[in-house]
């Protein structure tokens, strides 16, 4: 496992977790899709093939709320981030009259790296919305479950 998905896993457990579970099954449901020739061969495959595929009915109907509830945090990061912007404008116009004074300004209050940390909570929680979205769209286009 690469640094960056170690961090990410530390970083965010619940939704790395749920994207695991979203990502496996939607992998599990491919392979049903192959196992569908041995079905009437095997009867074990058949419980098989019916688990996984209401496990995939189930994150199937889980996956909107995930992806609403990601957004809704990225709204509320949005809300932070905004008033931190502005202050950041406002000391970029100053920093022309009174570059030592901005500087301070800046550093004082860590605004960067405020800013900063919320921008990567945001990319980070916009990725897990992508990803879940792929995983909805696969699912959702699978010959398997229609």
């Amino acid at each position: 496992m690469l640094q960056k998905d170690c961090d990410i896993l530390e970083r965010y457990p619940m939704e790395s977790a749920e994207l695991f579970k979203a990502n496996k099954l939607t992998e599990a449901l491919s392979f049903v899709e192959s196992l569908r020739e041995w079905m009437d061969i095997y009867p074990l495959v058949a419980e098989v093939a019916e688990y996984i595929e209401e496990q995939c009915r189930l994150i199937m109907e889980e996956l909107p709320t995930l992806i609403a509830r990601q957004q809704q945090k990225i709204d509320k990061l949005n809300q932070r981030l905004d008033p931190l912007t502005a202050t950041w404008l406002e000391i970029k116009e100053r920093l022309d009259e009174d570059p030592e004074n901005a500087e301070n300004l800046i550093s004082q209050g860590r605004l960067d790296e405020r800013i900063d940390t919320i921008l990567n909570e945001i990319i980070a929680r916009d990725s897990f919305i992508k990803s879940l979205q792929q995983c909805y769209a696969k699912i959702t286009k699978s010959e398997v479950l229609n």
